[in-house]
């Protein structure tokens, strides 16, 4: 009875670990791989613990012990779905596709036969450093000064040891996870990797930013919402270039000539940084000899942009269409009506709304084709019945009051983002402003302290 409050905090800790240190893993995917972990015990209390930290898609997660799997043939445990297919025959099925119904239970380093699952394993890369943080707050919260050879124990002969050895539990004390120095912890654990306009984020900058939430009462929100940035919504300038690059190579593959990459927007916008990046693997040709080329040309020629953000499409119609900014608007839809031309274009980040409004424009008379690395959905959007950003236990609505009531303060017209767009993205050299206002909007006129700070509006 002692020990059971301890592994209540010591694997919740774990747990939020895993969510901070690897938050790419995805949980509807994952096999766990825990070194120093003897007892079964203690890695099945640790799989529970993964299956509250991502309560939103506790639906697609079970644990199994290994006992309770019957015709369980392989060495150790393995990786199962719901029909019981082993190891071998998911491999396949995940490469392709994300399944939908997958077993999360715990693999061993040396269970020989899951050498192929390198998507599904999880091996705590920083399992000493994760462990000693939570065994540090287990030791916090029941008041007792933590020594360094506590992490050892637990590393060599798990929870019962660690707990034997120094007597913890005397009582069951109860983990509040928003006490002020577990949040303080927490904001500079979750930053610690963030780097946001060429500098490191300030763990204290976040704590500060998370305080305005927990004035208003809103403190498990704010929460969810840096959990969300550090699991998905927290992109580098590297992947962003990463994913056009891919998206390009997938795109030759598939035509039967090279594609000509043009520029299409005014020097300082984001296809000037990207190009920069994209250089020199992806050459660049100007739009008018492009034109040039296709006007002559036996058959239809494809072109290719790129941008890293589409939201509402209104910007990348402009760069296209209008003639105040692109002088070749004319003769671009022109080529496009005689199927001369036909363009792709390629994007990191895109919402369904603007990928629509930029494919039916009746200027590119169907001649165009938008191509997104990430495609933004309902699912993606704050405050949308089918929002994936936050667990079922949030308070949605309430908080979507409140961060329309501070978005209407710093960014007036568009409260919860461009459009309504309600995304949770941010670069690490810019913030698209169809992401929730409270992240990077702020004011002359109106106190708030946003966590990347974009810009600053009058009104």
């Amino acid at each position: 009875m002692k020990s059971a409050a301890g592994r209540i905090v010591l694997f919740d800790a774990l747990a939020e670990g895993i969510s901070l240190y690897h938050p790419d893993t995805n949980p509807r995917t994952v096999a766990l791989s825990i070194n120093g972990m003897e007892s079964k015990d203690d890695r099945i209390s640790l799989a529970e613990a993964v299956c509250r930290i991502y309560a939103e898609f506790s639906r697609y997660i079970h644990v199994y012990r290994a006992r309770d799997l019957e015709t369980m043939t392989l060495s150790g445990n393995s990786v199962i779905d719901a029909e019981r297919r082993k190891t071998s025959e998911i491999v396949e099925l995940i490469s392709g596709k994300v399944a939908q119904n997958i077993t999360i239970v715990i693999v061993d380093h040396s269970d020989n036969d899951t050498k192929g699952l390198h998507e599904l394993r999880f091996i705590v890369g920083e399992e000493r450093k994760l462990m000693e943080i939570s065994v540090r707050k287990l030791f916090r919260e029941v008041n007792v000064e933590y020594d360094p050879l506590a992490t050892v124990r637990f590393l060599q002969r798990g929870f019962e040891k660690l707990n034997n050895d120094f007597d913890l539990f005397e009582d069951s004390p109860a983990i509040d996870q928003n006490a002020d120095h577990f949040m303080e912890e927490f904001c500079h654990t979750i930053s610690e990797s963030w780097r946001y306009d060429d500098q490191p984020v300030d763990g204290n900058h976040v704590y500060k930013w998370f305080n305005q939430f927990k004035e208003a009462d809103f403190s498990d929100e704010a929460r969810e919402v840096l959990k969300y940035l550090k699991r998905k919504g927290f992109v580098t300038r590297r992947a962003i270039v990463a994913n056009l690059i891919s998206l390009f190579n997938d795109l030759k593959e598939n035509l039967d000539s090279e594609p000509v990459v043009v520029s299409i927007q005014p020097i300082g916008k984001s296809e000037s940084f990207l190009a920069y990046s994209l250089r020199p693997q992806i050459k660049f040709e100007e739009m008018k000899d492009a034109l040039d080329e296709a006007s002559n040309a036996n058959s239809v020629m494809d072109l290719v942009c790129f941008d890293d953000v589409v939201i509402s499409g209104r910007s990348m119609q402009d760069y296209l269409f209008n003639p105040k900014i692109n002088e070749k608007a004319d003769p671009l839809s022109r080529a496009m009506r005689e199927e001369k031309i036909h363009l792709t274009i390629l994007v990191a980040f895109a919402d369904v709304r603007g990928i629509a409004a930029i494919e039916n424009d009746p200027r590119g008379h169907g001649a165009i084709s938008v191509k997104a690395a990430n495609l933004i959905g309902d699912k993606d959007r704050a405050f949308h019945p089918s929002s994936e950003i936050f667990s079922e236990n949030i308070r949605k609505e309430d908080f979507r009051g409140f961060c329309k009531q501070v978005g209407n303060k710093i960014n007036r017209r568009n409260p919860l983002g461009w459009k309504n767009a309600q995304w949770c993205v941010v670069m690490d050299y810019t913030v698209p402003n169809g992401t929730l206002p409270i992240l990077w909007a702020s004011s002359h006129l109106h106190s708030w302290i946003p966590l990347f700070p974009r810009s600053r509006t009058s009104s």
